[in-house]
């Protein structure tokens, strides 16, 4: 691969940028575009050079100024990036990734029905006509456990390991 390619791929994926620091002041461009941020910090730095003369060690940090790829920060993933990855049919399904979202992916103790009603919401997807009894045929199934009941009285429930694997072996490679 040449480097041109290179750069056309870093910039598809990422950013560059480049900092210019002098004791009076710093300077910092950075977009997709090499030669954008080239040329910018460039005429930026003309500018503030030209209102601050800079004395010659300046000159040598300026010159060491280097345009560096940065990989573009991802963001955290949503419940529904989540949840459209499964291509469920099922209510016990959607169920059972719902509470996976709910206890690994946001780090929750337990869920209630209540809390799979909301991720309905949030999904838009058509909520069960009977989530007390696709729970239980989800209990009965080994996917989820009993916790007890939640800080408001509700019944609250957690993911087995075998519901955990059985979201997990859904999940696109």
């Amino acid at each position: 691969m040449e480097n041109n390619e290179v750069v056309d791929e870093l910039a598809k994926e990422g950013q560059f940028r480049i900092r210019v620091r002098t004791s009076e002041w710093e300077v910092e461009v950075s977009a997709p575009d090499r030669d954008f941020v080239l040329n910018e910090s460039d005429r930026l730095i003309s500018q503030f050079s030209s209102t601050n003369p800079i004395t010659h060690s300046t000159k040598e940090e300026i010159i060491q100024g280097e345009v560096t790829y940065l990989p573009r920060a991802t963001k955290p993933q949503t419940l529904n990036e989540f949840f459209r990855q499964f291509k469920l049919q099922t209510h016990l399904d959607k169920i059972l990734v719902f509470g996976y979202w709910c206890e690994v992916r946001q780090g929750q103790a337990h869920f209630t029905s209540d809390d799979i009603m909301a991720k309905y919401k949030e999904a838009k997807e058509p909520p069960p006509a009977n989530i007390r009894r696709d729970i239980s045929n989800l209990l009965g199934k080994g996917f989820l456990l009993s916790d007890g009941k939640s800080e408001d009285g509700t019944l609250a429930y957690e993911l087995t390991n075998t519901g955990i694997r059985e979201v997990e072996s859904k999940m696109p490679q």
